[in-house]
């Protein structure tokens, strides 16, 4: 894990002291895009600052200034190294703007029942922009379309064992996914079949003999007149039509 730090880019006064297991300019960005939010996830003296300095045309530096090597299940352990490096850094006199003395990572945390029923109700009726919805698609196509996130994607579902209830979910999301391409087939072919069918059964139905019609009527096309072709094909014509 790396522990940081935000400067002012003037007179590199630190003003912020963090930790993370990301690259360091991977943090900055993620600090500088939360503070570019109309709506920040939270609004404190931190996103006041890089928001002013943003509107100045400039932004914080990062600086690392220690690492450490720590387990993913060892919260209590980050989190008391970051207060301290807090205290340190509060005791040689820097105005730091971090919310808590003792350092408050958010590792592995999760929302109480009565977080999450907080965000739902905020979140609820909340509709993303037509610009944001393209945005976000051109980014997840940008990102999927890169050979080593299909490389990192393919390595990380190697060897994984699925639960025997998603398996039967991604089983019958395949039968209806295919079942619905079907019937979307059927529905744009089926116009089509029946008109075949029709056109067909209309073809021979001129080439039979069909009692109570005039003499023109029971002969083949080919042993009438000009002018009877002209009829028979005007009335073929108007068939056909009634059909589309």
């Amino acid at each position: 894990f790396n522990f940081y730090y935000l400067a002012d880019p003037k007179d590199k006064v630190p003003k912020y002291v963090g930790v993370t297991f990301k690259e360091l300019s991977i943090r900055l960005s993620c600090h500088i895009s939360e503070a570019k939010r109309k709506n920040p996830v939270r609004k404190n003296k931190r996103v006041v600052w890089i928001r002013r300095l943003l509107k100045e045309d400039c932004q914080p530096i990062i600086i690392l200034f220690a690492s450490h090597q720590f387990d993913d299940e060892d919260l209590k352990g980050i989190e008391f190294l970051e207060g301290e490096y807090i205290t340190r850094f509060k005791a040689l006199g820097a105005e730091l703007l971090n919310g808590f003395s003792k350092g408050m990572c958010s590792f592995n945390r999760r929302h109480t029942e009565e977080t999450k029923r907080r965000i739902s109700k905020a979140n609820s009726g909340r509709r993303l922009t037509l610009q944001t919805r393209e945005r976000i698609r051109q980014g997840a196509r940008r990102v999927s379309k890169q050979p080593e996130t299909k490389v990192n994607r393919r390595m990380g579902q190697l060897g994984r064992i699925h639960p025997e209830e998603e398996l039967l979910l991604r089983s019958r999301s395949r039968r209806e996914k295919t079942l619905f391409q079907e019937l979307s087939l059927a529905g744009k072919n089926r116009r089509m079949v029946l008109f075949k069918k029709r056109l067909s059964q209309l073809s021979t139905e001129y080439t039979w003999k069909r009692p109570k019609r005039g003499p023109s009527e029971s002969l083949a096309f080919e042993d009438l007149g000009l002018s009877q072709k002209c009829r028979r094909l005007q009335k073929f014509r108007r068939r056909v039509l009634s059909l589309i």
